[in-house]
């Protein structure tokens, strides 16, 4: 996939933790635009080796890439939160949202954001919603999703905007483009529905 691309940027977070980690973060970035910083962290906690979804084979963490945009700068997150629905998984999920939160009021505070992936929350779990309410509240976030009303708002791979530093972020477009993320076969390409957003920007000083 990287390789047939021409994205400016090509970024992938593939250190593990220790050696008995079987997988990287499986987290990546194509961009247009050049990089300012990268900052790649791993989370503390995981739950799971063979049982739990497994999260304790992968080093999963996230990934924040300070882009230049013009005249802009856009602090762009990308994770994969744990998976499964056990007890120590929500612990463990709850966990890393909180780690999230606090490079959002730390290394991004008052800055423009997009925060995108796989979340493994939904809206519809009673255990999960808590999360995206404190991603929103303290991470000041706005899903995209729901500010465009969208008509499938329970998938678990979601995108997040925040404006600042004289940054204007603008959902204009979610959707869901399954039909068009199939090889020549017609397989899909992912487990999950692929969900793409356009966002607008402006600078604002």
């Amino acid at each position: 996939l990287v390789s047939e691309t021409d994205h400016q940027t090509k970024l992938w977070f593939s250190e593990t933790l220790s050696a008995d980690r079987y997988y990287g973060s499986g987290l990546s970035l194509l961009a247009s635009f050049p990089v300012i910083e990268v900052v790649n962290t791993h989370y503390t906690t995981c739950s799971g080796l063979v049982d739990g979804a497994s999260d304790c084979m992968a080093s999963k963490g996230f990934q924040v890439v300070r882009l230049q945009v013009g005249a802009a700068q856009i602090d762009v997150y990308n994770t994969h939160f744990e998976a499964g629905g056990g007890t120590e998984d929500n612990a463990a999920r709850t966990a890393q949202v909180g780690e999230v939160i606090a490079s959002l009021q730390d290394y991004s505070a008052g800055r423009a954001v997009i925060f995108t992936g796989d979340f493994n929350l939904r809206e519809s779990d009673p255990e999960d919603l808590p999360e995206l309410v404190r991603l929103e509240e303290d991470g000041e976030l706005e899903d995209v999703c729901k500010t465009l009303s969208c008509d499938e708002p329970d998938h678990i791979d979601r995108v997040f905007i925040r404006s600042g530093a004289g940054v204007t972020l603008s959902a204009e477009q979610w959707a869901n483009v399954s039909a068009d993320f199939l090889d020549s076969a017609g397989t899909t390409l992912s487990d999950h529905p692929p969900i793409s957003a356009s966002i607008a920007w402006e600078t604002t000083d």
